[in-house]
């Protein structure tokens, strides 16, 4: 069934115009999706789509994939998390209100390095780290979901997704600021029966729900491969693209789902939180806009010469390097190079065959192809000491040129903190908000996990602020690291309990096992040597006829006379 523009929803008329936008975006002959698209097939390794080889090699250096594992690596290497604090609250504060809310700002502290493990955070932070190397922008939606089961009375939890940046459409899109916007559009794609379903659970009319249809709108979504999907079986199997706009009002967040004729949500939602739970970063910030600048795009032209030069290489090595023969046809009717066979030839052999030398490739060829290959990898910050290409003879220098080189890493770092700090201040608005009800939360004490009792409610007139921390930057700081406290322990500047205690995570399985068993162990020795001190000092107070008399047992018996001399005093 056909719809006129009249049966549009509003928010699709919203989307429209974020469409628009984005397609006025030029990236030379390429538009912002376009843009999308191809940089997500070279980072595949599919860079001659499209070309017509006509017979030339079709050779792949895939440069830019190595530049991007490369950074992402680098900047996940860091031992990045957050902590919660509350604005203009003394940590030494006395007063009981105030030391309440500390307490309860720990335990979020607590449950929030829990629940990033559980919710798989470093993988999505990774993943939106490569799609902002990609296509310029990282993006997540956090949401409360109703169904969580907690194991305890209360009941629902939020989660958090990582978003393609195509999917989100920005009111302004000439500011990155997310709390600064008029509304935020999330988009996506499901199947349809799903947000039929969804719509009649929203009290939406038949009327109405029956509008939501499959389609075919793939277009404006991110990589080739979200351009294709499943052949549809009917109009209930296939999928179709929805929005949800998100805006403020009286303070609050509110939503709206919506499809292109029909509106998911009946009304419009209080989703109960006052900060829009989208996080938004680029890798590169341009000049007013919401979209960043993408380094994949910037290595294109070079990783297109320098497989096209390789092209041409292979193609001049197949046809040129091998030399070739050439004869006489009115004396040879024909050549063959098979191995030990006679060639027929009329006459005189002498002129008859004559053996051609291999052509000479001028050498600047190759030179120009090292050149480019090289600096377009210095000029990207990367070289063969961050690539592993280089022995480890010289550890203090390598550890030296290792930091320089993560130099221009420093704004997409700095960039890469601020998301994590926004996305646990998204976190911290949930928590707030949503725990309102007496929550049992997890603690992780000493490595054991505990729980303790939360209630949120006295926090929310409080601004809480994210401190993010960064740990060691890279492998080479824990080698560092252990060559030290080998030094010392050596050296017995340190004893093996304080070894174990400083060396870096995860180096020793079962850690805190081995320093519990080494702490009994002197413990138990400590004991038996003030044990034994004790019998010295009896045995030294006998008297001279009880002390000839001890002399002459035997030592398992002197021990056991000792013994039951102290037990009959204590």
């Amino acid at each position: 069934m056909k719809y006129s523009d009249s049966d549009i929803t509003e928010c699709w008329k919203l989307v429209q115009d974020g469409y628009n936008y984005n397609e006025k975006i030029s990236y030379g002959d390429k538009n912002y999706y376009g843009m999308v698209s191809e940089n997500y097939e070279y980072i595949k390794g599919n860079q001659w789509a499209g070309v017509k080889s006509n017979g030339l090699p079709t050779p792949v250096i895939n440069i830019v994939k190595r530049v991007r594992d490369y950074k992402v690596s680098s900047i996940m290497s860091q031992g990045t998390t957050a902590q919660f604090s509350i604005e203009n609250i003394s940590s030494n504060t006395q007063d009981p209100l105030e030391q309440e809310l500390l307490n309860l700002v720990e335990i979020m502290n607590n449950y929030c390095s829990i629940k990033w493990e559980k919710e798989k955070m470093d993988s999505i932070m990774r993943e939106c780290l490569m799609d902002s190397f990609t296509t310029g922008d990282k993006a997540t939606y956090t949401y409360w979901d109703a169904t969580v089961e907690t194991g305890q009375e209360a009941t629902g939890d939020f989660k958090t997704e990582l978003v393609d940046g195509v999917n989100i459409l920005f009111g302004n899109p000439n500011s990155n600021r997310v709390e600064g916007q008029p509304y935020i559009i999330v988009l996506g794609r499901a199947i349809v029966k799903d947000l039929q379903e969804e719509a009649k659970r929203n009290g939406v009319s038949k009327e109405k729900w029956e509008k939501i249809t499959g389609d075919d709108d793939t277009e404006y979504t991110a990589g080739v491969r979200g351009k294709q999907e499943l052949d549809r079986r009917g109009e209930l199997q296939g999928k179709a693209t929805y929005a949800i706009k998100l805006w403020k009002k009286d303070g609050f967040v509110y939503s709206k789902k919506s499809t292109k004729f029909c509106d998911i949500d009946k009304e419009e939602k209080n989703l109960g939180i006052k900060k829009y739970p989208v996080v938004w970063g680029n890798w590169e910030k341009v000049k007013n806009s919401y979209h960043g600048q993408p380094q994949a795009t910037e290595v294109l032209p070079n990783q297109r010469y320098i497989n096209k030069q390789l092209a041409m290489l292979m193609l001049w090595m197949m046809n040129q390097a091998m030399g070739k023969v050439a004869y006489d046809k009115n004396k040879i009717a024909g050549w063959s190079n098979q191995v030990g066979t006679a060639i027929p030839v009329n006459g005189d052999i002498g002129g008859a065959i004559q053996q051609l030398n291999a052509g000479t490739l001028n050498n600047g060829v190759f030179e120009l192809f090292n050149l480019v290959n090289s600096e377009t990898l210095q000029a990207l910050g990367v070289n063969d000491v961050v690539l592993g290409d280089i022995k480890p003879e010289n550890t203090s220098a390598i550890i030296a040129v290792q930091k320089q080189s993560a130099v221009p890493l420093e704004n997409q770092q700095a960039y890469f903190h601020q998301f994590v700090e926004d996305q646990y201040l998204v976190w911290s608005e949930f928590i707030v908000r949503k725990y309102v009800a007496d929550r049992t939360l997890p603690q992780e004490v000493d490595g054991e996990v505990e729980y303790a009792t939360f209630n949120a409610e006295p926090l929310q007139e409080s601004l809480i602020n994210v401190k993010v921390d960064v740990g060691a930057s890279s492998h080479w700081s824990e080698i560092t690291s252990m060559q030290t406290l080998d030094q010392l322990l050596q050296g017995q500047y340190i004893d093996f309990i304080e070894y174990l205690e400083r060396i870096p995570a995860g180096t020793v399985p079962k850690k805190q096992e081995l320093i519990d068993t080494r702490k009994e162990q002197e413990e138990a020795a400590q004991m038996q040597e003030a044990e034994y001190a004790q019998m010295e000092q009896i045995m030294n107070s006998l008297p001279p006829e009880e002390k000839a008399m001890f002399d002459q047992l035997p030592p398992e018996q002197q021990e056991a006379y000792l013994r039951e001399f102290m037990q009959q005093n204590i």
